[in-house]
């Protein structure tokens, strides 16, 4: 009977364990965008690195660019991808968000990201897209900021171009019914649209310095404070993501695939784009300087790389 005693309390002392366990996890949902450069958040989900740091994590992919401040915002999720623009201009507004980590960077000889025509286009260079209309992912976005300074450099007059927001999978639908007469795209959709009816009119990569961030991830300033050992923990998990992908090439694809919904042999041909997690000031330092020569902050602006960054 004793020893029945003793075993009976030492199974309660394992399940209270195991309990107090899964109770410690950090409940968080993390927005992600369609593309590779989240391949890092796939796999740790995947692998079981946000399980193994104490984080239940939900993902849910989001298209809408201007959707994630006002999720952030509200509390809905605790973690999302966000532009460099759109982060300091949610600062500006008095929104107190901070970037924890990075993502894809781009690299001057990828082929991530492209501006694509129809195959039939007479549209051959960058002065040809004077008076034409270009899909970009989000206004005053990433690509559409980077995409003027570009036609800029060449010559371009950008009051005589017309930008519209298209959402990345149905950018091919709208080239090719002659709604746009350009789209800025990345990989995946690239290929697929390549693949059908359109035609590579510039690696836009090639137009950016090399490590010009695409998105950070970011959160609320006061969920940081109170959630440290989350965000150290997150980064953690990235890191490790990072990792995997680098030497288990075959299962980071099957987290891509599942995660953007896209058959594997549309994501086995993918380029991964470089990835950095790990946040550098000068890559901060480049987006404040272009907001303000492109006046979306204001030349006063007090933002620093600092502020932005969590510890």
């Amino acid at each position: 009977m004793a020893r029945v005693k003793v075993a009976l309390a030492w199974a309660a002392l394992l399940i209270f364990a195991g309990l107090s366990g899964a109770a410690a996890a950090t409940k968080m949902s993390i927005l992600y965008y369609p593309g590779g450069g989240y391949t890092p958040l796939f796999v740790a989900k995947d692998q079981g690195f946000f399980a193994k740091h104490q984080l239940d994590v939900d993902l849910t992919q989001v298209v809408n660019q201007s959707t994630v401040i006002p999720a952030l915002q509200a509390g809905t999720v605790q973690l999302a991808p966000t532009t460099m623009l759109g982060l300091l201009q949610a600062v500006q507004a008095g929104i107190d968000l901070t970037a924890i980590a990075g993502s894809a960077v781009s690299t001057p000889t990828s082929h991530l990201s492209s501006v694509i025509v129809r195959r039939d286009s007479k549209i051959n260079g960058p002065k040809d897209l004077a008076g034409k209309t270009i899909a970009v992912p989000g206004l005053n976005e990433y690509f559409h900021i980077l995409t003027r300074r570009w036609l800029k450099n060449q010559g371009v007059d950008v009051k005589q171009v017309k930008f519209v927001e298209i959402s990345l999978p149905v950018m091919g639908d709208a080239l090719k019914a002659g709604t746009v007469d350009a789209v800025l795209t990345l990989q995946p959709f690239s290929d697929r649209i390549v693949d059908t009816d359109g035609r590579v009119l510039i690696y836009f990569d090639s137009t950016l310095p090399a490590d010009t961030l695409t998105t950070v991830y970011a959160t609320t300033r006061d969920w940081a404070n109170a959630n440290k050992d989350a965000v150290a923990a997150v980064r953690a998990s990235l890191d490790e993501g990072v990792a995997f992908m680098k030497s288990n090439d075959a299962a980071a694809r099957a987290s891509v695939a599942k995660y953007l919904k896209l058959p594997p042999e549309v994501v086995g041909k993918m380029t991964f784009p470089r990835i950095k997690d790990q946040l550098v000031p000068s890559q901060i330092d480049f987006w404040i300087n272009l907001a303000k020569d492109d006046g979306l902050l204001p030349a006063t602006s007090t933002i620093s790389t600092q502020s932005l960054l969590f510890p």
